[in-house]
């Protein structure tokens, strides 16, 4: 019987060479409160259940811990309580079709991610790019001492998703440090002497991380990806919920896939049901038109919103390349339909969940049977008590375990 857990303080284990103490900065309402929109609307997406149940409690995530043993329960953890999670103590992390994590578990880690990549002792400022960090100590040992110390995840497709991802927050968290820290109206020297405290970086690596910023060619790529930024005019409503964890949710709930179409409008629309902007609204009408016409939704998506750019797929969420989720030639350009694929995938899907449930149920009436046979029977079953041997045929009576053991 799977029992419920909740993990608030234990020893403090963690002594990894890269950060022996959790990010100074434990405020989690970011991440705590998820916007939900209420999606009642539209005939993008009709007679299904959109307004679903995403996290238990915002208040600490539910997740699945393994110990040493291979035992697993059930457990709450808010972000600092993964950091004292004993040695023998790991995450289990559940992961889509895509090599996306999804679920409670999905959503912790990406908030322990964004803590490790904060943390400028695990990967220095000093390196221009996330590719020129060296995969040795850093980014090897951050997954390998860090991640994998509370985390159960795999060297394969699982790893190059979680440096990804950290590669991704940390560049962006640099940029942020730098924004928040750097005063145009001070000379190099004064803001050089102005080091950023509590985010693990070192005078030397502040001055070269500045210097760097300085130069005027990083100024013309910032300017120019502030341009960029400019032309992305329709944000998404999910706030720090993934598009891969939202989908996840809609398909368990609703026992089939959601196509990139139909998540359009789902991640576009604020609490009230209305569509964020204007120009989102046409999008998603003239994306519902043009499905009529298509011979698939991908079909659909890509004839608006233009090619699919290798690395990427729009509207399915961070790392996930083409090749991943659709066929497609060369260019990216003809693309057709997985959705065979897909609704295979989400029918498993459910019926691990519905495996899951079943479990949990048999094991709770195993419990209770026990319960009554050894505190209102002695112990003792009737001659004639159905029991089954391994077959399922019909066998005779067995013994039950004292009630000393009995939970």
């Amino acid at each position: 019987m799977t029992k419920r857990k909740t993990v608030s303080s234990r020893e403090n284990t963690s002594t990894h060479e890269f950060n022996d103490s959790p990010p100074v900065d434990q405020n989690e309402s970011s991440e705590s409160i998820e916007p939900e929109p209420t999606l009642s609307t539209g005939s993008e997406v009709s007679n299904v259940q959109l307004d679903v149940q995403g996290r238990k409690s915002n208040k600490y995530w539910t997740v699945d811990l393994e110990d040493a043993n291979g035992v697993i329960k059930e457990g709450h953890l808010r972000l600092k309580d993964v950091w004292v999670l004993s040695r023998e103590t790991r995450i289990i992390v559940h992961w889509n079709e895509h090599g996306q994590p999804i679920g409670e578990s999905g959503g912790l880690l990406g908030l322990f991610l964004g803590a490790v990549a904060g943390n400028f002792k695990n990967f220095p400022i000093s390196y221009e790019k996330w590719p020129l960090v060296p995969t040795e100590p850093y980014k090897n040992g951050a997954y390998r001492d860090i991640i994998q110390r509370f985390f159960k995840v795999d060297d394969g497709q699982q790893k190059k998703y979680i440096l990804q991802n950290l590669g991704r927050k940390w560049k962006d968290d640099r940029c942020k440090l730098f924004n928040d820290n750097y005063k145009w109206n001070l000379t190099r020297e004064q803001n050089i002497a102005a080091l950023p405290k509590g985010f693990g970086v070192s005078l030397e690596q502040w001055a070269t991380f500045i210097d760097y910023r300085l130069r005027s060619k990083t100024q013309d790529m910032c300017e120019k990806n502030a341009s960029n930024r400019e032309k992305q005019t329709i944000p998404h409503t999910l706030g720090s919920k993934t598009i891969a964890r939202k989908k996840h949710e809609l398909e368990t709930a609703n026992k089939r896939v959601f196509t990139r179409a139909e998540m359009y409008p789902i991640s576009h629309k604020k609490k009230d049901g209305s569509f964020v902007n204007d120009e989102a609204r046409e999008k998603s009408e003239q994306l519902t038109l043009l499905q009529a016409n298509e011979s698939s939704t991908d079909d659909a998506y890509v004839k608006l919103f233009g090619k699919e750019h290798p690395g990427r797929v729009r509207g399915v969420g961070f790392g996930v390349c083409p090749s991943q989720v659709m066929k497609s030639s060369n260019s990216f350009g003809g693309v057709s339909s997985s959705c065979n694929h897909d609704f295979d995938m989400a029918k498993v899907r459910c019926m691990e969940v519905e495996l899951q449930e079943n479990k949990a149920t048999i094991s709770l009436l195993q419990a209770q049977v026990t319960y009554f046979i050894n505190h209102c029977m002695g112990g003792k079953v009737p001659h004639d008590f159905p029991t089954a041997t391994n077959n399922g045929v019909a066998d005779s009576p067995i013994e039950t375990r004292p009630s000393s053991t009995i939970p």
